[in-house]
């Protein structure tokens, strides 16, 4: 999503290639079980972004899902993308991390080897090439002032050998990976036409969205199977408290989202740790726990 980064490097050197962009930022991994629908047979290869969000949220978020939790979901992503295409997983890393591999980070090398997915590993280039780098840049750090962002002329130039290098190789070798997307599904605000509700539809440049307006005191019920993982919000239209309700309509988690209320379209994934079986949301004053 970042301009001058690693995405606009990989356009430079394939500008003949048709790229469809499916980034949602301040979000862990685990968000893309809702796109495990795709046909991702379309696709020549899919691109996983996620190393610095998931370390953020890991090791910063208190409540955040247990590592084996999401490492399971992201397990199941990768292996249902590499069954239909082929997967490059992109290893940035947050800054703190740089010096010493984080499990998050380690996780991920892993998760790429066992479904037969290429892993870029750019916490590795930038501590081998670190001299290079700044010789280019005429900067020493090699990251910007935030801190899961590598400066962008530098991750520029390394989407950029990306997309020079798929240039010149061939599409080889047979598919891996096992497909689980019958174990997931996503329930979206358009299927609540009828019950009453106001949806609102966004839009910006990236993506179009249909959302849930409501109200204190207002709620939706639903009667989805298994664990809801997690929930978009447009996070420039959220200021309230959300109550998730289980089967007996007691409160099994509450989420604040506070937020300047204005006209933009942010779309952030709100992870449900380690998953709950939720059969209401509401909106309340506040949470009653």
């Amino acid at each position: 999503m970042l301009k001058g980064g690693w995405v606009d490097g990989f356009k430079a050197a394939m500008p003949d290639c048709r790229i469809e962009n499916l980034s949602i930022g301040a979000s862990p991994g685990i968000q893309f079980s809702s796109l495990l629908h795709t046909d991702f047979s379309q696709y020549n290869y899919v691109f996983f972004d996620s190393v610095p969000n998931d370390e953020e949220y890991q090791y910063l978020t208190n409540g955040y899902s247990a590592l084996e939790f999401s490492t399971g979901i992201l397990y199941e992503i990768f292996s249902t993308i590499s069954a239909q295409s082929r997967l490059v997983v992109i290893g940035i890393c947050n800054k703190r991390y740089l010096r010493q591999e984080s499990q998050v980070y380690s996780l991920r090398k892993s998760l790429a080897s066992l479904c037969g997915a290429e892993f870029i590993d750019v916490r590795h280039l930038l501590i081998t090439y670190s001299g290079f780098f700044a010789r280019r840049s005429g900067i020493r750090d090699l990251y910007e002032a935030h801190p899961a962002h590598p400066r962008l002329q530098h991750m520029f130039f390394i989407g950029d050998f990306i997309g020079r290098c798929l240039l010149q190789l061939p599409l080889v070798g047979e598919l891996t990976g096992k497909c689980y997307r019958s174990g997931y599904t996503v329930w979206r605000a358009s299927s609540i036409i009828d019950a009453g509700l106001k949806l609102v539809e966004k839009s910006n440049s990236l993506l179009r969205e249909t959302f849930a307006l409501l109200t204190e005191n207002e709620s939706i019920d639903f009667n989805e199977e298994g664990k809801c993982i997690g929930l978009y919000v447009n996070y420039r239209g959220t200021n309230g408290v959300l109550s998730l309700l289980d089967e007996n309509l007691a409160e099994i988690f509450h989420i604040n989202l506070f937020s300047v209320i204005n006209d933009r379209l942010v779309k952030i994934f709100v992870p449900i740790p380690n998953g709950k079986v939720v059969t209401k949301i509401s909106i309340v004053e506040k949470s009653s726990k």
